[in-house]
């Protein structure tokens, strides 16, 4: 099983084209995370800590939906 982490900062002309497709991936055992609004860090780049402590929360749940669920993949959002 696989969980990913969708890109939740940055700039540029080609972020959002990235995050698409991200969150477009389907395939069976695979999981993408979205960490877009959670909150960053002043440089706007990096998770701050409580957000890291969120989204490990959000994989783990990604990781146990997996685990009872058979179906192609789904995203878990962000709060």
């Amino acid at each position: 099983m696989t969980v990913f982490v969708a890109i939740a900062s940055g700039s540029g002309p080609y972020v959002e084209t990235v995050r698409k497709a991200q969150l477009g991936f389907k395939l069976q055992k695979v999981r993408c995370v979205d960490a877009k609004g959670l909150p960053l860090l002043k440089d706007k780049r990096h998770l701050s800590t409580p957000a890291q402590v969120r989204l490990g929360r959000m994989l783990a749940d990604a990781f146990l939906l997996q685990e009872h669920s058979t179906s192609p993949s789904k995203d878990i959002s962000s709060p």
